[in-house]
């Protein structure tokens, strides 16, 4: 853990996974629909990883 508090990539890397898991969850169920917040820290990833957004694709 000691090193997560140092590494800015490897905090980034962890809390772009938890998102990914909070949204297999959420799109794995039979009502699936994105929650305004996890739209928002979706887009804030994908911002932060140097896309203006899902258009960049």
């Amino acid at each position: 853990m000691a090193h997560l508090s140092m590494c800015v990539l490897c905090r980034r890397y962890a809390q772009q996974t938890q998102v990914v898991a909070r949204l297999a969850r959420r799109l794995g169920q039979p009502d699936a629909t994105l929650s305004p917040e996890l739209a928002q820290q979706l887009d804030q990833l994908i911002r932060q990883a140097g896309h203006s957004g899902p258009a960049a694709s």
